[in-house]
């Protein structure tokens, strides 16, 4: 999990968790922090970092502002509650669709149109071999635009097409059933707990 921060100033813990900040305010100037380490953001920013530890995590709770600070460990515990989960189950399923999407993308291009591409590919090969395999390829203008790329002959350049394909489509369906058994699942969780285990819980091939 990223992590967090929150400004404690004499011990006091002040707002909510935000990312590491890129900028600080220290002298009445607003300078660049990206350099410093902990350290020094909380020497000149009042910054320290969120305990790990704490239970906190801002996918399934949400921060009520203030908190604790230990000064022995030089940590600060943000106060906390659960977000509604009816609130979590629709962003759970979202992130599982984009990590779907993302998974799909290490296997093809994305894009509506190259999909059109693919899916025109594949029917321009299948109506070739239907065809007879003719010589003359005018109706077929995908084939001859990958002859001597992608194949030396139009049955070579088909062949793949096919091949591919069928990789394609294996994977897909491992993806879709990661896809719909986690949204099944978070559909019928009951608990934020719940849902970031499903989180948590994602292969993708």
């Amino acid at each position: 999990m990223q992590a967090h921060y929150m400004r404690v100033i004499e011990g006091e813990v002040i707002g909510i968790p935000v990312p590491r900040p890129s900028w600080i305010d220290y002298a009445g100037a607003r300078i660049g922090s990206a350099h410093m380490d902990d350290a020094a953001l909380a020497a000149l920013g009042n910054w320290r970092q969120v305990d790990q530890t704490a239970g906190y995590d801002p996918a399934i709770h949400l921060a009520t502002g203030g908190g604790s600070y230990d000064p022995e460990s030089g940590l600060a515990t943000p106060a906390f509650s659960d977000r509604p989960v009816d609130g979590l189950k629709a962003d759970a399923q979202q992130r599982v669709d984009q990590a779907a999407e993302a998974a799909r993308l290490k296997y093809i291009t994305g894009g509506a149109g190259q999909a059109m591409v693919y899916q025109a590919k594949v029917a321009m090969a299948r109506a070739w071999l239907a065809a007879s395999q003719p010589e003359d390829l005018s109706a077929y203008p995908l084939i001859t635009a990958e002859l001597g790329v992608n194949g030396a002959t139009p049955l070579e350049v088909v062949t793949l097409w096919l091949e591919l394909e069928g990789q394609w489509l294996a994977v897909a369906a491992q993806i879709e059933g990661v896809r719909l058994n986690a949204k099944a699942d978070i559909a019928a969780a009951e608990s934020a707990a719940e849902i970031k285990s499903v989180l948590e819980g994602l292969v993708w091939p």
